[in-house]
Order: structure tokens, then sequence, then C-alpha cells
């Protein structure tokens, strides 16, 4: 019988390196066991998520920031005049072998990434 697959990304090797037990808490522990925590945003998350949804309606969009994301303008504004092909919120998944799949194939993925912002221009990105 093989160990139960758990796929890895940034924040959970961020939440490892910071609190090894925290990964079993929240996403080894089978969901139902009394030890799974399920996770919660709190404030300073969704405050977090706010700007992240006002920069990607910059760059996708071209919405203007709010006034009180005005400080991140100047980065948008880079951005938006870099050369190439602009994505927003890439989802990206690799299995074991490092191949493409879905960014949801829980029983695949092996590493998830979402890029808040990619530019592709010809063979770069």
């Amino acid at each position: 019988m093989t160990a139960p697959f758990l796929a890895w990304s940034y924040s959970r090797l961020h939440m490892f390196k910071e609190c090894p037990r925290q990964i079993w808490h929240s996403a080894a522990a089978p969901r139902g066991h009394e030890d799974r925590i399920e996770f919660e945003q709190t404030r300073a998350m969704l405050a977090g998520v706010e700007v992240d949804n006002a920069l990607t309606a910059r760059i996708s969009k071209a919405t203007p920031l709010p006034a009180k994301f005005a400080p991140y303008e100047g980065i948008a504004t880079l951005v938006c005049a870099a050369p190439g092909q602009k994505f927003t919120q890439m989802q990206l998944a690799l299995d074991q072998s490092l191949k493409t799949c879905g960014y949801k194939d829980w029983d695949h993925a092996w590493v998830r990434v979402i890029y808040d912002a990619a530019i592709i221009d010809g063979t770069h990105a």
C-alpha cells in the first residue's frame, strides 16, 4: 500500500516550513477526521484578495484601479506596457512525471501554481 498522495504548492511548502504540523491538520488529515481543521480566510487574506482582484481587472480588462489601490498603478502600468500577450490568474498543474494535468485533478496534480500575471512574448515568458 502506498502513502496518501499530497500535492504541493508554494503555499504548502511555506506552511510546512513555518509549522509542519499545520500540513497534517489542514491538508493531510482526512475530511471528517477529528484532527482536521478546515481553512478559513482571515480579514487580512480577504483584503489581499481584494487587491489581487483589482490588479487582475486592471491588467486583463484595463479597469481603473480604485483610489485606495493607487500606489499599485505604477507596477500595473509597467505590466500592461510590456510587449506580449498578458494572462492573469493562469492556473497550471503538473503530475509527478512533470506532465501537465488538470489544475483540480486532485488524484494526479503533484504541483499546482497560479500566476497572478504572466506575459508571453514569442518564446519568452
